[in-house]
């Protein structure tokens, strides 16, 4: 049997006991909030931190396409330009040709030969306006070529200027969540992918 001068002190240890484990309840409760503040705080560090990786992949990949498109219409340029000129030399060995020609010839033979020397130089001029007209497409498609370099290299210095910033900021989040779980003496089975 306890005494009654006991029942003060057991009533005030089971109200002890009573309210310390409420306010341990709570304390988890404020720990668990915290510790999810924390991951969430990593999750979406490394989120910025991938966008960025993503960037400089995109980046990479609008380089590598300039550089095809560019590199095709250079070479399509390159062969049609060696192309012409060997038309070139063709047309102007038939107009000498021709014109020594007209030289000896009669009347009749000479405005022959002088429409035949105008056709000539009408289909010349037609197939170089083509040529021309093929080259302008070939440049266009060379300046869209520089323009995706150039867009893809200043994309990837902009998302590398940024990762150094997320990368400190990733960093800066997970040494918050790794101290977090050391002061909640946590193991590591809590700690953030």
């Amino acid at each position: 049997m306890i005494s009654f001068r006991l029942y003060p002190s057991l009533i005030a240890i089971l109200l002890m006991a009573i309210f310390s484990k409420a306010n341990g309840q709570a304390l988890t409760m404020r720990d668990s909030t915290r510790l999810e503040r924390a991951e969430i705080k990593v999750e979406r560090a490394q989120a910025s931190h991938q966008r960025h990786e993503n960037r400089i992949l995109e980046g990479d990949s609008l380089i590598q396409v300039g550089f095809e498109i560019n590199d095709a219409a250079v070479a399509k340029i390159d062969s049609l330009s060696l192309e012409m000129q060997k038309r070139m030399d063709e047309y102007h060995a038939k107009e000498r040709q021709l014109r020594r020609q007209m030289r000896n010839a009669s009347d009749a033979e000479s405005r022959t030969i002088r429409n035949t020397l105008r056709d000539l130089e009408r289909d010349h001029r037609a197939t170089v306006r083509e040529d021309d007209a093929k080259i302008r497409n070939w440049l266009r498609d060379a300046t869209q070529g520089a323009r995706l370099v150039e867009r893809g290299e200043k994309m990837k210095k902009d998302a590398n200027k940024a990762m150094r910033s997320t990368q400190r900021n990733l960093n800066r989040a997970k040494k918050e969540h790794s101290d977090l779980l050391n002061e909640l003496n946590l193991d590591a089975a809590f700690t953030v992918r």
